[in-house]
Protein backbone atom coordinates (compact mmCIF):
# COMPACT_ATOMS: atom_id res chain seq x y z
CA UNK A 1 0.00 0.00 0.00
CA UNK A 2 0.77 3.61 -0.53
CA UNK A 3 1.66 5.46 2.65
CA UNK A 4 0.32 9.10 2.78
CA UNK A 5 1.23 8.63 6.38
CA UNK A 6 4.77 8.87 6.66
CA UNK A 7 6.54 12.53 7.12
CA UNK A 8 8.52 13.53 4.69
CA UNK A 9 8.11 11.50 1.89
CA UNK A 10 8.08 8.05 3.49
CA UNK A 11 8.74 4.43 2.13
CA UNK A 12 7.23 3.90 -1.04
CA UNK A 13 4.73 0.70 -1.62
CA UNK A 14 6.03 -2.55 -0.29
CA UNK A 15 4.25 -4.63 -2.47
CA UNK A 16 5.48 -3.96 -5.65
CA UNK A 17 3.52 -6.23 -7.34
CA UNK A 18 0.21 -3.77 -6.60
CA UNK A 19 2.16 -1.23 -9.42
CA UNK A 20 0.53 -1.03 -12.96
CA UNK A 21 2.73 0.28 -16.04
CA UNK A 22 2.36 4.07 -16.48
CA UNK A 23 1.27 4.52 -12.51
CA UNK A 24 3.74 6.82 -11.96
CA UNK A 25 3.20 8.86 -15.49
CA UNK A 26 0.68 10.53 -14.18
CA UNK A 27 -1.00 14.30 -12.98
CA UNK A 28 -1.99 12.87 -9.94
CA UNK A 29 -0.32 9.70 -8.56
CA UNK A 30 -2.94 6.89 -7.87
CA UNK A 31 -2.52 3.39 -7.09
CA UNK A 32 -4.34 0.61 -8.39
CA UNK A 33 -7.16 0.86 -5.81
CA UNK A 34 -7.98 4.53 -6.77
CA UNK A 35 -6.75 6.33 -3.79
CA UNK A 36 -3.58 9.19 -4.43
CA UNK A 37 -0.78 9.33 -2.13
CA UNK A 38 0.82 12.65 -1.68
CA UNK A 39 3.36 10.92 -0.44
CA UNK A 40 5.54 8.81 -2.96
CA UNK A 41 3.95 11.31 -5.92
CA UNK A 42 6.74 12.49 -8.28
CA UNK A 43 6.82 16.06 -9.38
CA UNK A 44 3.47 17.73 -10.70
CA UNK A 45 3.44 17.64 -14.78
CA UNK A 46 0.81 19.19 -15.40
CA UNK A 47 -0.41 18.64 -19.32
CA UNK A 48 -2.42 21.30 -21.12
CA UNK A 49 -4.59 19.72 -23.82
CA UNK A 50 -4.94 21.67 -26.83
CA UNK A 51 -8.30 23.39 -26.79
CA UNK A 52 -10.77 22.05 -29.22
CA UNK A 53 -14.44 22.10 -30.30
CA UNK A 54 -14.75 25.65 -31.61
CA UNK A 55 -17.74 26.88 -33.03
CA UNK A 56 -18.37 29.14 -35.03
CA UNK A 57 -19.62 32.78 -33.15
CA UNK A 58 -23.13 33.61 -33.13
CA UNK A 59 -25.93 32.00 -30.66
CA UNK A 60 -24.31 29.05 -30.43
CA UNK A 61 -21.84 27.55 -27.78
CA UNK A 62 -18.91 28.32 -30.43
CA UNK A 63 -15.23 28.22 -28.83
CA UNK A 64 -16.04 27.64 -25.16
CA UNK A 65 -19.15 26.83 -22.53
CA UNK A 66 -21.96 29.70 -21.65
CA UNK A 67 -19.90 32.79 -23.22
CA UNK A 68 -20.97 35.26 -24.81
CA UNK A 69 -18.71 36.13 -27.84
CA UNK A 70 -16.49 38.82 -27.65
CA UNK A 71 -15.48 41.81 -29.40
CA UNK A 72 -12.52 40.97 -30.95
CA UNK A 73 -11.88 45.01 -31.81
CA UNK A 74 -12.02 45.69 -27.75
CA UNK A 75 -10.04 42.63 -26.32
CA UNK A 76 -7.29 43.54 -28.97
CA UNK A 77 -7.12 47.14 -28.02
CA UNK A 78 -7.28 46.00 -24.27
CA UNK A 79 -4.24 43.58 -24.84
CA UNK A 80 -2.59 46.46 -26.05
CA UNK A 81 -3.22 49.10 -23.05
CA UNK A 82 -2.02 46.07 -20.79
CA UNK A 83 1.17 45.76 -22.81
CA UNK A 84 2.08 49.36 -22.36
CA UNK A 85 0.66 50.22 -19.76
CA UNK A 86 1.08 47.11 -17.65
CA UNK A 87 4.21 48.57 -14.99
CA UNK A 88 1.47 51.61 -14.50
CA UNK A 89 -1.59 49.57 -13.32
CA UNK A 90 -0.33 46.52 -12.12
CA UNK A 91 1.84 46.59 -9.25
CA UNK A 92 3.98 43.16 -9.42
CA UNK A 93 4.93 43.24 -5.80
CA UNK A 94 1.16 44.10 -4.21
CA UNK A 95 -0.43 42.11 -6.75
CA UNK A 96 -2.42 45.72 -7.23
CA UNK A 97 -4.27 46.36 -10.15
CA UNK A 98 -5.91 49.87 -10.03
CA UNK A 99 -8.62 50.36 -13.26
CA UNK A 100 -10.01 53.60 -11.57
CA UNK A 101 -11.55 55.97 -14.29
CA UNK A 102 -10.60 53.08 -17.02
CA UNK A 103 -12.35 54.51 -19.83
CA UNK A 104 -10.56 57.97 -19.80
CA UNK A 105 -7.75 56.20 -20.63
CA UNK A 106 -5.88 57.51 -23.86
CA UNK A 107 -5.46 54.07 -25.29
CA UNK A 108 -9.34 53.60 -25.31
CA UNK A 109 -10.51 57.03 -27.01
CA UNK A 110 -12.03 55.32 -30.10
CA UNK A 111 -14.03 52.79 -28.50
CA UNK A 112 -14.59 55.11 -25.38
CA UNK A 113 -18.35 54.62 -25.33
CA UNK A 114 -17.57 51.15 -24.93
CA UNK A 115 -16.35 50.94 -22.01
CA UNK A 116 -18.64 49.82 -20.00
CA UNK A 117 -18.07 47.50 -16.53
CA UNK A 118 -21.95 46.97 -16.54
CA UNK A 119 -21.95 45.41 -19.91
CA UNK A 120 -21.41 40.98 -19.82
CA UNK A 121 -19.33 41.50 -23.33
CA UNK A 122 -17.52 44.23 -21.84
CA UNK A 123 -16.31 42.29 -18.80
CA UNK A 124 -15.85 38.93 -20.11
CA UNK A 125 -13.11 40.85 -22.68
CA UNK A 126 -11.24 42.93 -19.77
CA UNK A 127 -11.25 39.96 -17.70
CA UNK A 128 -9.93 37.43 -20.25
CA UNK A 129 -6.86 40.33 -20.57
CA UNK A 130 -6.52 40.43 -17.04
CA UNK A 131 -6.03 36.96 -16.91
CA UNK A 132 -3.55 36.10 -20.01
CA UNK A 133 -1.70 39.30 -18.04
CA UNK A 134 -1.48 38.86 -14.87
CA UNK A 135 -3.35 35.86 -14.00
CA UNK A 136 -2.34 34.15 -10.54
CA UNK A 137 -0.37 37.31 -9.11
CA UNK A 138 -3.74 38.75 -9.11
CA UNK A 139 -4.34 39.64 -5.53
CA UNK A 140 -6.16 43.29 -5.23
CA UNK A 141 -8.54 45.37 -8.28
CA UNK A 142 -9.38 48.82 -7.82
CA UNK A 143 -12.58 49.94 -10.39
CA UNK A 144 -13.50 53.16 -8.75
CA UNK A 145 -14.95 56.02 -10.59
CA UNK A 146 -16.24 53.78 -13.43
CA UNK A 147 -20.03 54.56 -13.57
CA UNK A 148 -20.68 51.16 -12.41
CA UNK A 149 -24.38 50.37 -11.33
CA UNK A 150 -24.50 46.33 -11.28
CA UNK A 151 -21.08 45.54 -9.79
CA UNK A 152 -22.42 41.77 -9.89
CA UNK A 153 -21.23 42.02 -13.97
CA UNK A 154 -17.41 42.37 -13.20
CA UNK A 155 -17.33 39.73 -10.36
CA UNK A 156 -19.33 37.52 -12.31
CA UNK A 157 -16.70 37.57 -14.92
CA UNK A 158 -14.00 37.51 -12.57
CA UNK A 159 -15.84 34.22 -11.44
CA UNK A 160 -15.90 32.49 -14.48
CA UNK A 161 -12.27 32.93 -15.07
CA UNK A 162 -11.54 31.41 -12.12
CA UNK A 163 -9.41 34.98 -10.90
CA UNK A 164 -11.52 35.49 -7.71
CA UNK A 165 -9.76 32.80 -5.66
CA UNK A 166 -6.55 34.74 -5.18
CA UNK A 167 -7.65 38.46 -4.67
CA UNK A 168 -8.11 39.84 -1.12
CA UNK A 169 -9.00 43.55 -1.49
CA UNK A 170 -11.33 45.13 -3.53
CA UNK A 171 -11.92 48.61 -4.32
CA UNK A 172 -15.02 50.36 -6.09
CA UNK A 173 -16.30 53.50 -4.70
CA UNK A 174 -17.15 56.62 -6.62
CA UNK A 175 -19.70 54.58 -8.60
CA UNK A 176 -23.68 54.41 -9.07
CA UNK A 177 -24.52 51.10 -7.29
CA UNK A 178 -27.48 51.32 -5.65
CA UNK A 179 -28.13 47.40 -4.82
CA UNK A 180 -27.22 44.63 -3.27
CA UNK A 181 -27.02 42.15 -6.18
CA UNK A 182 -23.30 42.21 -6.16
CA UNK A 183 -23.10 40.01 -2.83
CA UNK A 184 -23.97 37.20 -4.57
CA UNK A 185 -21.13 36.67 -6.83
CA UNK A 186 -18.92 38.54 -4.18
CA UNK A 187 -19.50 35.14 -1.57
CA UNK A 188 -17.64 33.03 -3.79
CA UNK A 189 -14.80 35.30 -3.05
CA UNK A 190 -13.43 33.76 -0.48
CA UNK A 191 -10.09 34.89 0.30
CA UNK A 192 -11.59 38.85 0.16
CA UNK A 193 -10.65 40.70 3.36
CA UNK A 194 -11.27 44.11 2.67
CA UNK A 195 -14.06 45.83 0.64
CA UNK A 196 -14.94 49.38 -0.03
CA UNK A 197 -17.84 50.77 -1.66
CA UNK A 198 -17.72 54.33 -0.62
CA UNK A 199 -19.48 57.17 -2.12
CA UNK A 200 -21.91 55.02 -3.59
CA UNK A 201 -25.89 54.97 -3.13
CA UNK A 202 -25.99 51.39 -2.03
CA UNK A 203 -23.78 52.72 1.47
CA UNK A 204 -26.94 54.66 2.39
CA UNK A 205 -28.99 51.65 2.94
CA UNK A 206 -30.09 50.71 6.37
CA UNK A 207 -29.18 46.97 5.61
CA UNK A 208 -26.14 47.43 3.78
CA UNK A 209 -23.68 46.98 6.32
CA UNK A 210 -25.42 43.95 7.99
CA UNK A 211 -26.17 42.38 4.76
CA UNK A 212 -22.52 42.36 3.62
CA UNK A 213 -21.07 41.21 6.62
CA UNK A 214 -22.95 38.51 7.96
CA UNK A 215 -22.99 37.19 4.03
CA UNK A 216 -19.35 37.48 2.68
CA UNK A 217 -17.76 36.35 6.08
CA UNK A 218 -14.13 36.04 5.09
CA UNK A 219 -14.67 39.98 5.23
CA UNK A 220 -12.08 41.43 7.89
CA UNK A 221 -12.63 45.24 6.86
CA UNK A 222 -15.62 47.38 5.37
CA UNK A 223 -15.02 51.01 4.06
CA UNK A 224 -11.99 51.18 5.44
CA UNK A 225 -13.44 50.15 8.99
CA UNK A 226 -12.53 46.93 10.96
CA UNK A 227 -15.11 44.44 11.16
CA UNK A 228 -15.55 43.37 14.72
CA UNK A 229 -15.50 40.11 14.73
CA UNK A 230 -13.93 37.84 17.88
CA UNK A 231 -10.61 35.93 16.74
CA UNK A 232 -10.38 32.15 17.20
CA UNK A 233 -9.72 31.07 20.16
CA UNK A 234 -9.08 27.07 18.94
CA UNK A 235 -5.85 26.07 18.80
CA UNK A 236 -4.36 26.10 15.47
CA UNK A 237 -3.65 22.63 13.91
CA UNK A 238 -0.46 21.06 14.15
CA UNK A 239 0.82 17.92 11.76
CA UNK A 240 0.28 14.65 13.05
CA UNK A 241 3.20 12.43 14.54
CA UNK A 242 1.65 8.68 14.45
CA UNK A 243 2.93 5.51 16.00
CA UNK A 244 3.65 2.07 14.29
CA UNK A 245 0.33 0.84 16.00
CA UNK A 246 -1.59 3.65 14.05
CA UNK A 247 -0.12 3.53 11.09
CA UNK A 248 -1.14 -0.14 10.76
CA UNK A 249 -5.10 0.92 11.60
CA UNK A 250 -4.08 3.55 8.51
CA UNK A 251 -2.55 0.89 6.14
CA UNK A 252 -5.82 -1.36 6.79
CA UNK A 253 -7.76 1.43 5.46
CA UNK A 254 -5.79 2.56 3.11
CA UNK A 255 -6.45 -1.24 1.44
CA UNK A 256 -9.79 -2.63 2.79
CA UNK A 257 -12.24 0.55 2.70
CA UNK A 258 -10.34 3.13 -0.10
CA UNK A 259 -8.88 0.71 -2.31
CA UNK A 260 -12.28 -1.88 -2.01
CA UNK A 261 -14.47 1.17 -3.13
CA UNK A 262 -12.51 2.63 -5.41
CA UNK A 263 -12.27 -0.44 -7.28
CA UNK A 264 -15.87 -1.51 -6.08
CA UNK A 265 -14.77 -4.47 -4.37
CA UNK A 266 -18.68 -4.99 -2.64
CA UNK A 267 -17.79 -7.53 -1.07
CA UNK A 268 -14.97 -7.16 -0.01
CA UNK A 269 -15.98 -3.67 1.34
CA UNK A 270 -18.92 -5.32 3.45
CA UNK A 271 -16.66 -7.85 4.92
CA UNK A 272 -14.87 -4.53 6.76
CA UNK A 273 -18.41 -3.21 8.16
CA UNK A 274 -20.17 -4.53 11.21
CA UNK A 275 -23.47 -6.29 10.81
CA UNK A 276 -24.84 -2.41 12.78
CA UNK A 277 -22.53 -0.20 11.12
CA UNK A 278 -23.67 3.29 10.36
CA UNK A 279 -22.56 5.25 7.79
CA UNK A 280 -23.69 8.82 6.81
CA UNK A 281 -22.30 11.56 4.37
CA UNK A 282 -22.83 15.40 5.43
CA UNK A 283 -22.64 18.68 3.87
CA UNK A 284 -23.06 21.93 4.39
CA UNK A 285 -22.37 23.69 0.83
CA UNK A 286 -22.96 22.09 -2.26
CA UNK A 287 -19.83 20.09 -2.56
CA UNK A 288 -20.05 19.49 -5.94
CA UNK A 289 -20.32 22.66 -7.89
CA UNK A 290 -23.23 23.72 -10.21
CA UNK A 291 -21.28 25.06 -12.80
CA UNK A 292 -18.78 22.21 -13.43
CA UNK A 293 -15.14 23.17 -14.33
CA UNK A 294 -14.34 22.49 -17.73
CA UNK A 295 -10.59 23.61 -17.63
CA UNK A 296 -7.08 22.07 -17.84
CA UNK A 297 -6.88 21.42 -14.47
CA UNK A 298 -9.51 19.37 -14.49
CA UNK A 299 -8.73 17.81 -17.84
CA UNK A 300 -12.13 18.37 -19.11
CA UNK A 301 -11.59 21.39 -21.28
CA UNK A 302 -10.83 19.43 -24.75
CA UNK A 303 -14.63 18.04 -24.48
CA UNK A 304 -17.21 19.54 -27.01
CA UNK A 305 -20.45 21.07 -26.07
CA UNK A 306 -22.02 17.81 -26.15
CA UNK A 307 -20.35 15.85 -24.10
CA UNK A 308 -20.14 18.98 -21.56
CA UNK A 309 -23.59 19.00 -21.62
CA UNK A 310 -24.16 15.39 -20.68
CA UNK A 311 -20.78 15.98 -17.91
CA UNK A 312 -23.48 18.18 -16.48
CA UNK A 313 -26.28 16.63 -16.76
CA UNK A 314 -24.57 13.40 -15.16
CA UNK A 315 -23.05 15.48 -12.29
CA UNK A 316 -26.56 16.67 -11.56
CA UNK A 317 -27.67 13.71 -11.51
CA UNK A 318 -25.38 12.28 -8.75
CA UNK A 319 -25.81 15.24 -6.60
CA UNK A 320 -29.89 14.24 -6.82
CA UNK A 321 -29.18 10.69 -5.64
CA UNK A 322 -26.11 11.19 -3.23
CA UNK A 323 -28.02 10.75 0.59
CA UNK A 324 -26.67 14.01 1.93
CA UNK A 325 -27.30 15.10 5.42
CA UNK A 326 -27.34 18.60 5.15
CA UNK A 327 -25.99 20.37 8.23
CA UNK A 328 -27.71 23.76 7.76
CA UNK A 329 -31.22 22.23 7.66
CA UNK A 330 -30.94 18.57 8.55
CA UNK A 331 -28.44 18.77 11.64
CA UNK A 332 -30.83 16.64 14.10
CA UNK A 333 -31.98 14.46 11.37
CA UNK A 334 -31.62 10.87 10.76
CA UNK A 335 -33.24 10.01 8.01
CA UNK A 336 -30.45 9.98 5.85
CA UNK A 337 -28.11 7.86 7.88
CA UNK A 338 -27.43 3.96 6.21
CA UNK A 339 -28.21 1.39 8.97
CA UNK A 340 -26.76 -1.96 8.37
CA UNK A 341 -24.07 -3.61 6.89
CA UNK A 342 -25.79 -3.48 3.67
CA UNK A 343 -27.12 -0.20 3.89
CA UNK A 344 -23.64 1.05 4.44
CA UNK A 345 -22.00 -0.33 1.64
CA UNK A 346 -24.99 0.39 -0.53
CA UNK A 347 -24.89 4.76 0.28
CA UNK A 348 -20.78 4.47 -0.60
CA UNK A 349 -21.12 2.91 -3.59
CA UNK A 350 -24.51 5.75 -4.48
CA UNK A 351 -21.71 8.31 -3.53
CA UNK A 352 -19.32 6.90 -5.91
CA UNK A 353 -21.83 7.10 -9.15
CA UNK A 354 -24.15 3.67 -7.66
CA UNK A 355 -25.06 1.85 -11.19
CA UNK A 356 -24.26 4.83 -13.49
CA UNK A 357 -21.11 2.85 -15.10
CA UNK A 358 -19.76 6.28 -16.28
CA UNK A 359 -18.25 7.14 -13.07
CA UNK A 360 -15.22 6.26 -10.89
CA UNK A 361 -13.34 7.35 -7.55
CA UNK A 362 -10.07 7.84 -6.34
CA UNK A 363 -9.54 9.39 -3.35
CA UNK A 364 -6.23 11.76 -1.97
CA UNK A 365 -5.24 10.70 1.09
CA UNK A 366 -3.57 13.39 3.77
CA UNK A 367 -0.90 12.16 6.09
CA UNK A 368 -2.36 14.46 8.81
CA UNK A 369 -4.40 12.20 10.31
CA UNK A 370 -5.65 11.43 13.99
CA UNK A 371 -5.57 8.35 15.53
CA UNK A 372 -7.13 7.65 18.93
CA UNK A 373 -7.29 4.12 21.18
CA UNK A 374 -9.61 3.55 23.91
CA UNK A 375 -8.38 1.41 26.63
CA UNK A 376 -9.84 2.23 29.81
CA UNK A 377 -12.76 0.71 30.77
CA UNK A 378 -13.68 -0.24 27.45
CA UNK A 379 -14.57 -4.51 27.29
CA UNK A 380 -13.56 -4.56 23.16
CA UNK A 381 -10.36 -2.16 21.82
CA UNK A 382 -11.72 0.37 19.88
CA UNK A 383 -10.44 3.04 17.55
CA UNK A 384 -11.70 6.50 16.47
CA UNK A 385 -9.87 8.20 14.10
CA UNK A 386 -10.15 11.08 11.40
CA UNK A 387 -8.90 11.06 7.68
CA UNK A 388 -8.44 14.45 5.67
CA UNK A 389 -8.27 14.02 1.84
CA UNK A 390 -9.85 14.68 -1.65
CA UNK A 391 -12.56 12.52 -3.35
CA UNK A 392 -12.74 12.25 -7.17
CA UNK A 393 -15.45 11.55 -9.26
CA UNK A 394 -13.65 10.42 -12.78
CA UNK A 395 -16.33 10.90 -15.83
CA UNK A 396 -15.91 8.17 -18.78
CA UNK A 397 -18.89 7.55 -20.80
CA UNK A 398 -18.95 4.22 -22.33
CA UNK A 399 -19.51 4.32 -25.84
CA UNK A 400 -20.16 0.67 -28.37
CA UNK A 401 -19.02 -0.92 -25.19
CA UNK A 402 -15.69 1.06 -24.76
CA UNK A 403 -14.73 3.67 -22.33
CA UNK A 404 -14.16 7.42 -24.09
CA UNK A 405 -11.43 7.68 -21.83
CA UNK A 406 -8.82 6.08 -20.15
CA UNK A 407 -9.22 6.65 -16.36
CA UNK A 408 -5.98 8.65 -16.55
CA UNK A 409 -7.21 11.13 -18.97
CA UNK A 410 -11.15 10.84 -18.16
CA UNK A 411 -12.25 14.31 -16.88
CA UNK A 412 -13.47 14.89 -13.39
CA UNK A 413 -14.92 16.68 -10.38
CA UNK A 414 -13.44 17.06 -6.70
CA UNK A 415 -14.55 17.82 -3.22
CA UNK A 416 -12.76 17.88 0.49
CA UNK A 417 -13.59 14.75 2.72
CA UNK A 418 -13.02 14.59 6.54
CA UNK A 419 -13.96 11.09 7.85
CA UNK A 420 -14.47 9.99 11.33
CA UNK A 421 -14.53 6.23 11.65
CA UNK A 422 -14.67 3.65 14.88
CA UNK A 423 -13.23 0.93 15.17
CA UNK A 424 -13.22 -2.37 17.35
CA UNK A 425 -10.51 -4.89 17.09
CA UNK A 426 -11.61 -9.00 16.81
CA UNK A 427 -11.54 -11.39 19.80
CA UNK A 428 -8.21 -12.38 18.15
CA UNK A 429 -6.82 -9.41 17.67
CA UNK A 430 -6.30 -9.85 13.79
CA UNK A 431 -9.19 -7.89 12.23
CA UNK A 432 -10.97 -4.72 12.82
CA UNK A 433 -14.32 -3.95 12.03
CA UNK A 434 -15.67 -0.41 10.97
CA UNK A 435 -19.04 0.49 13.40
CA UNK A 436 -19.44 4.17 12.96
CA UNK A 437 -18.39 5.68 9.28
CA UNK A 438 -19.25 10.11 8.98
CA UNK A 439 -18.15 11.57 6.03
CA UNK A 440 -18.32 15.55 5.40
CA UNK A 441 -17.83 16.64 2.26
CA UNK A 442 -17.55 20.68 1.17
CA UNK A 443 -16.03 22.23 -1.88
CA UNK A 444 -12.72 21.91 -3.31
CA UNK A 445 -12.48 25.39 -4.74
CA UNK A 446 -8.34 25.96 -5.02
CA UNK A 447 -7.36 22.33 -7.14
CA UNK A 448 -4.08 23.49 -6.87
CA UNK A 449 -2.53 26.50 -5.17
CA UNK A 450 -0.12 29.23 -6.63
CA UNK A 451 2.96 27.34 -6.42
CA UNK A 452 1.54 24.59 -8.49
CA UNK A 453 1.46 22.44 -5.54
CA UNK A 454 -2.04 20.71 -4.60
CA UNK A 455 -4.39 22.57 -2.41
CA UNK A 456 -4.46 21.02 1.39
CA UNK A 457 -7.77 20.14 2.40
CA UNK A 458 -6.67 20.68 6.08
CA UNK A 459 -6.21 24.37 7.33
CA UNK A 460 -2.97 24.97 8.67
CA UNK A 461 -2.94 28.80 10.15
CA UNK A 462 0.83 29.65 8.32
CA UNK A 463 -0.92 28.85 5.03
CA UNK A 464 0.37 32.58 2.64
CA UNK A 465 -3.26 33.43 2.01
CA UNK A 466 -3.73 32.91 5.59
CA UNK A 467 -0.85 34.86 6.78
CA UNK A 468 -1.72 37.77 4.44
CA UNK A 469 -5.04 37.81 5.65
CA UNK A 470 -4.10 38.03 9.49
CA UNK A 471 -1.67 41.03 8.87
CA UNK A 472 -4.55 42.83 7.22
CA UNK A 473 -6.72 42.89 9.79
CA UNK A 474 -4.51 42.84 13.00
CA UNK A 475 -1.12 44.40 12.04
CA UNK A 476 -1.12 46.22 8.32
CA UNK A 477 2.12 47.76 9.02
CA UNK A 478 3.90 44.58 9.17
CA UNK A 479 5.51 42.70 6.32
CA UNK A 480 4.65 39.16 5.26
CA UNK A 481 7.33 37.38 7.15
CA UNK A 482 7.39 39.37 10.39
CA UNK A 483 3.68 38.22 10.39
CA UNK A 484 4.35 34.75 9.77
CA UNK A 485 6.59 34.89 12.74
CA UNK A 486 3.96 35.75 15.01
CA UNK A 487 1.45 33.37 13.84
CA UNK A 488 3.99 30.60 14.40
CA UNK A 489 5.21 30.92 17.38
CA UNK A 490 1.57 31.43 19.31
CA UNK A 491 -1.21 29.08 19.61
CA UNK A 492 -4.74 30.48 18.10
CA UNK A 493 -6.01 34.01 16.02
CA UNK A 494 -6.64 35.43 20.01
CA UNK A 495 -3.04 34.38 20.77
CA UNK A 496 -1.67 36.70 17.87
CA UNK A 497 -4.38 39.58 18.82
CA UNK A 498 -3.73 39.23 23.09
CA UNK A 499 0.65 39.68 21.49
CA UNK A 500 -0.22 42.66 19.45
CA UNK A 501 -2.04 44.12 22.73
CA UNK A 502 -0.23 43.10 25.19
CA UNK A 503 3.48 43.41 23.81
CA UNK A 504 3.68 45.38 20.75
CA UNK A 505 1.29 48.42 21.35
CA UNK A 506 3.69 49.09 25.16
CA UNK A 507 6.69 49.21 22.82
CA UNK A 508 8.32 52.55 21.92
CA UNK A 509 6.92 54.35 18.77
CA UNK A 510 10.61 52.97 17.18
CA UNK A 511 11.19 50.54 18.52
CA UNK A 512 7.63 48.90 16.96
CA UNK A 513 8.55 49.91 13.57
CA UNK A 514 12.07 48.08 13.78
CA UNK A 515 10.34 45.04 14.80
CA UNK A 516 7.32 45.01 12.48
CA UNK A 517 10.22 45.12 9.45
CA UNK A 518 12.62 42.38 10.81
CA UNK A 519 11.09 39.19 11.23
CA UNK A 520 14.66 38.37 13.74
CA UNK A 521 13.60 41.03 16.00
CA UNK A 522 10.42 39.76 16.18
CA UNK A 523 11.49 36.42 17.13
CA UNK A 524 12.96 38.00 19.97
CA UNK A 525 10.48 39.98 21.53
CA UNK A 526 8.31 36.76 21.00
CA UNK A 527 11.21 34.69 22.71
CA UNK A 528 11.65 37.16 25.25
Amino acid sequence: MSRPYTKGGGPNRADSRRRRKGDYDRDVLTDRGGHNSSWNAKPDRSRRGSRGGSGPPGKGTGGSDNQVPQSTMMTTLLDLLFQKSSSVIFNRESGMLNLSNFSQSQDLTDVRKSVDFNNVTFCRSLVSVIKSHMGSMLRAVAVNDNKITKLSVFLSALVEADLHIGITALSATGNTIDDLSFIGPLKRFVNLGELVLKENPVTRREDYNSSVIQKVKSLMMLDDKVINRAPLRLPNPIPSSLSQLQFQVLYFLEADVFSAAAEGKWDTLTGVYAKNALFSVSRSEEPIACRIPFDAKHKSDTLNPTQRKVMTDDFVFLRKNVPWRNLHVEIHSLRSIACGQTKAVKAINILGGGERKFFSVSHELNGNANVVFLSDNMAVPTCVLTIHGRLFWHWSPIDGGEKIFARDDAPFVSCFFHRTMSLTLDPNGTTWSVHNDMMFLRPDRLLRQESGEKALPMFFANDPMRIEEMRRRYLPQAKTDVMKTIVEAVSSDADVVGFIQNCLAKLPPDQLEIALSASDVMANLLGG
